[in-house]
């Protein structure tokens, strides 16, 4: 298997959900070329965690578009657009209108020469390819709370600009990518975050300032690429922030007990390297993160700290993929203890500090988890099957994905599987899994 095919079969089985590409309508006018391609869908959702504001059974009608216009050759507008109608209402989004929302997945321009290409707008950075988990994904924004038998519709495209260098003199082995991003990156909207991580101790003893609090105007990051003939590594250097939120202490003369939620700013380095040897795919990915603490903060917020994930991948008779993959969070300094806090802020810092430990999924000293994904292609690619296991070793915390779908030759897809969220009282999957989900899906390509 050579490098390219790996990376390929890799590329469909990591992020997620195979399926078809869509199919692309093109029309060619002298020197602008247009193509549109789309997705018509009709999803029953059933949850297995009903809320006052999610009903059990939840329908969806969805269209996803995709346009592209091209002049010369050298400039492109690309657009992906989605609208979704609930039915009832799904007000567990917070983005949503409850019953419709319009979601823009991506929208830039792109220029395009010899050696470089330029985008600008909204757009995809995904770096890293690792399952789930990935230490160098830096500009990954997922929403985990809409619900979608596509793990990539939960991706949505950040406001930036990005520079890709490919110098004809290495005959496309070496890529160097520059971005800046004037978007935050979030893994689960800040709403839900703000809903679910307000500790009671705190509430009922001071004030809570909800409101995200993000001193990063834009953030930096540089990739630079090199590709062989069975392998492959990227560095990546990256300046900004982290994509989860945690409760800080912000004490004032007026509310001394007050807490405000705040988005780290890190400087990080990282890597990610593979090699494929005949059916075998070995990968590594990783980074090392200092995080900006202020004064204090260190008994609180996340500490500097090195990310690594380790995986292998084998294909069994052409049709059948296993990939496993280990990750590992480790500080470099002890948790500071809470022996020099006044007295009477002690419970308060103590709920804090669990609170952040349960967002980030990890104990005292780190993080562990273990990553399993099998997936199927048979009947001449008709019939696709996918499993995916996430478990936390710490907090014990479990996700369960598959999904089963049957690919028809007129564009016409049926699909059903679920998703699952599982762990103990405090634990983060444990406080999400009301997005917990059974479904069945009847998707049309055109």
């Amino acid at each position: 298997m050579t490098l390219f095919s790996a990376r390929l079969a890799v590329a469909q089985s990591i992020h997620s959900v195979t399926q078809k590409p869509l199919k692309s309508q093109s029309i060619a006018l002298n020197q602008y070329d247009f193509s549109f391609s789309g997705r018509l869908s009709q999803t029953l959702f059933y949850a297995q965690n009903p809320t006052p504001i999610r009903s059990e059974l939840i329908n969806r009608s969805s269209i996803l578009t995709k346009g592209q216009l091209s002049l010369n050759n050298k400039y492109t507008l690309l657009t992906e657009i989605e609208y979704d109608i609930f039915h009832p209402a799904d007000l567990e989004i917070p983005e949503s209108q409850g019953t419709q929302q319009l979601r823009s997945e991506q929208l830039f321009i792109q220029v395009h020469t010899s050696e470089f290409d330029l985008k600008l707008g909204q757009q995809v950075i995904s770096w890293g390819s690792s399952d789930a988990l990935n230490p160098i994904d830096f500009f990954g924004t997922k929403n985990l709370k809409y619900w979608s038998g596509d793990e990539e519709r939960k991706r949505r495209g950040l406001l930036s600009a990005q520079l890709i260098w490919t110098p004809q003199s290495f005959d496309s082995a070496l890529s160097v990518a520059s971005v800046i991003s004037f978007q935050s990156p979030e893994i689960v909207p800040f709403k839900t975050i703000s809903q679910m991580q307000i500790p009671p101790t705190i509430v009922d003893r001071g004030v809570l300032h909800p409101e995200k609090e993000n001193s990063v105007k834009a953030h930096y990051a540089m990739k630079v690429n090199y590709a062989g003939n069975s392998w492959d590594t990227s560095l990546v250097a990256y300046s900004g922030q982290i994509t989860t939120p945690e409760i800080q202490y912000v004490p004032t003369l007026a509310a001394p007990l007050s807490v405000a939620y705040v988005y780290q700013q890190i400087n990080a380095l990282g890597y990610d390297a593979s090699m494929s040897e005949g059916s075998w795919v070995f990968r590594s990915e990783g980074s090392l993160k200092q995080m900006n603490l202020l004064l204090g903060d260190d008994h609180l917020l996340q500490r500097d700290h090195s990310e690594i994930i380790i995986g292998i991948e084998r294909v069994f008779f052409e049709d059948y993929r296993i990939q496993i993959q280990g990750f590992q969070r480790s500080y470099f300094t002890d948790e500071k203890s809470f022996a020099d806090v006044d007295s009477q802020l002690i419970t308060v810092f103590e709920t804090i500090d669990q609170t952040n430990k349960t967002l980030r999924q990890e104990n005292e000293s780190g993080s562990r988890a273990l990553m399993a994904r099998f997936t199927a292609t048979l009947l001449d690619t008709h019939l696709e099957s996918q499993y995916f296991v996430l478990q936390y070793l710490d907090s014990r915390s479990l996700l369960n994905r598959f999904h089963l779908q049957y690919n028809f030759d007129f564009g016409l897809q049926a699909r059903f599987g679920f998703e699952n969220f599982k762990g103990p009282t405090d634990s983060l999957f444990n406080k999400i899994s009301n997005n917990s989900n059974y479904f069945s899906e009847i998707n049309y390509l055109f």
